[in-house]
């Protein structure tokens, strides 16, 4: 593989492990209104998760560093 390809796969981990943050974030949102709606109880602040709280999210960010390695490794 060329110096191009890693670059490109190391753009597309980044952008699915970025994907995948914010889907982990926004369904915890929507459950976070879903249990205050039905308790009738607001609190102040949802419990968000933490960035390394995902397996699937550190694998893909540390695999775009890779890619990113190894495209200045090649050229």
């Amino acid at each position: 593989m060329n110096s191009q390809t890693y670059m490109l796969l190391g753009w597309l981990s980044i952008l699915t492990s970025g994907v995948i943050y914010t889907l982990e974030r926004l369904t915890n949102a929507i459950v976070f209104v879903g249990v205050n709606v039905s308790d009738e109880m607001f609190s102040a602040q949802p419990g968000s998760p933490s960035l390394f709280g995902n397996w699937f999210f550190i694998l893909f960010l540390f695999l775009s560093l890779w890619f990113f390695y190894n495209s200045k490794k090649v050229k």
